[in-house]
């Protein structure tokens, strides 16, 4: 199965072609299947003091356009900072919930940049995929760089970390006990 974008690949957001073999008779016969569009929900925090969060979620809206998505909804919580845990309130989880179900959305797409625990906590809670206005963006550089060169979008930008999201949990803390470890051994960093 080859897929022109997808989520641990290149970009989060996009239309995908799935392109399948299937046996007629003797032979295998390639065919390709309807392209699937990420439906998202826009969600942004109003603090007291900051800019109007309603155009800050136009311009996300239009940067998820850009990036292939169809946005299906938007949500504003007021609050005076974001949730530590989980950038919303559990009040405002159960309500997103809902809203994705009924809006049949795929995923999230966050106006403030989240930790990687926001990120899983949030992935874990709602059950689709969760991206920041960064990653977003660098969807966005990564799917039009490499269709301007001719390449295939699935071997540049994020897919060569071997297929694992840009900020996982834990990479800082991995690199600085391999640093530690070689240190006065004399060996080099790897």
């Amino acid at each position: 199965m080859k897929f022109s974008r997808d989520f641990y690949g290149t970009g989060y957001l996009g239309a995908r072609t799935f392109t399948n073999r299937k046996r007629v008779g003797q032979k295998m016969e390639l065919y390709e299947q309807k392209e699937h569009v990420e439906r998202v929900i826009l969600v942004g925090i109003q603090t007291g003091d900051s800019d109007p969060a309603e155009a800050s979620l136009d311009e996300l809206g239009e940067l998820a356009k850009t990036a292939g998505a169809v946005v299906v909804g938007r949500m504003i919580q007021n609050r005076e900072q974001m949730h530590p845990a989980t950038y919303i309130g559990k009040g405002k989880i159960l309500e997103l919930k809902e809203m994705i179900w009924e809006t049949d959305a795929t995923g999230i797409v966050c106006d403030d940049e989240l930790s990687s625990a926001q990120l899983g906590n949030l992935e874990q809670e709602l059950e689709c995929k969760v991206m920041d206005r960064t990653l977003l963006i660098l969807d966005i550089f990564c799917g039009a760089g490499s269709v301007q060169r001719g390449e295939d979008p699935s071997r540049t930008g994020a897919a060569t970390v071997s297929g694992v999201p840009a900020r996982g949990t834990g990479t800082f803390v991995v690199a600085s006990r391999r640093r530690d470890r070689n240190e006065g051994t004399g060996r080099e960093k790897t």
